[in-house]
């Protein structure tokens, strides 16, 4: 007994340390509890330990923030933290569409190519919103994503996960949650709105400029399922709803071709700065030819409403 006590106990050693290795969630600071500072105003995210504005004015809420960034009431809702005393959030504004709030954060360790990864985050829609939307989600890339406050950046990540789903609710936390087997050593993440030419919108207040705030808490990157306890939601609701821009880039025409969307539509189009340049009623047909002969050459948001719910696409002018 005594000669096989020692390797069983280094064999039992080795195991454990290995499933403590895969157990570890790749996030720092999670549940956003660690902070420099309490938050009082916008675009502090930083003050959240291992966290970074990537895109807007993204603000951090803990319990001892003050001036409106506090919590569980703070200027955007009521909200209890999914875990802790603190939470983070990312926007959207739907009439200024190139306005988003996102956040990143370097990981503790770079992923691994080959192995698995399982991922979870949870959000709540702020009760002050005028809008709910999809498209919110979680993207992994090799550089990172900073953004000074007040710069937006349509970051385009190499790995992705969204929801399909318009999430309203404005009670509970929603978990949204996938994996993947990495193809690259991922070393960042960017939280937020994920395939931004896609989004889809839907109204909650008819009177508001479509503005959509999800608080966020529990972000969870790891090897071990049962770490990033996993619900998923990736359902797509849109399948038989979809809205095409071509061609793109374009010169001085662009055709909207919609497909399963019944009754009429509205289209609005922004620049990057978010000033409206066009707008028009859609025919009732798939197919519509739209003049873009006077805008500016660059890049373009183009707004399609249905009454219910809005639809987002991207397209260059030459």
């Amino acid at each position: 007994m005594k000669k096989t006590t020692l390797p069983l106990l280094l064999v039992t050693l080795v195991f454990s340390i290995s499933h403590s290795l895969r157990s570890q969630n790749f996030v720092v600071n999670p549940d956003f509890e660690n902070y420099s500072a309490c938050p009082n105003a916008t675009c502090q995210i930083s003050n959240a330990t291992g966290w970074y504005n990537a895109s807007g004015n993204a603000s951090y809420f803990n319990s001892c923030g003050s001036n409106g960034y506090g919590v569980p009431d703070n200027k955007y809702g009521y909200q209890q933290p999914a875990s802790g005393n603190g939470y983070a959030e990312f926007s959207l504004f739907n009439g200024y569409a190139t306005q988003i709030d996102n956040i990143g954060e370097e990981l503790t360790a770079p992923l691994i190519v080959g192995q698995k990864y399982f991922v979870s985050f949870k959000i709540s829609l702020s009760g002050k919103s005028s809008a709910a939307s999809d498209r919110m989600g979680i993207g992994f890339s090799t550089v990172p994503d900073y953004a000074i406050c007040g710069s937006y950046s349509w970051w385009e990540s190499f790995v992705k996960f969204y929801s399909d789903l318009i999430i309203t609710d404005t009670l509970n936390w929603t978990t949204i949650s996938g994996s993947f087997i990495s193809d690259s050593a991922y070393k960042f993440i960017t939280i937020g709105y994920m395939n931004v030419d896609t989004i889809h919108f839907i109204n909650l207040n008819s009177t508001s400029m479509p503005f959509a705030l999800y608080y966020l808490d529990d972000v969870c990157v790891s090897e071990d399922s049962l770490t990033c306890l996993t619900t998923s939601i990736f359902e797509n609701n849109f399948k038989k709803k979809v809205v095409t821009v071509f061609p793109d880039p374009a010169t001085n025409f662009i055709t909207i071709e919609t497909a399963g969307i019944e009754g009429s539509l509205q289209y609005e189009i922004f620049d990057l700065i978010g000033k409206q340049v066009s707008k028009g009623v859609l025919k009732n047909s798939k197919e519509n030819v739209i003049n873009i002969s006077n805008l500016q050459e660059g890049l373009y948001l183009l707004n399609v409403w249905d009454g219910k719910e809005r639809y987002c696409r991207k397209f260059i002018k030459e």
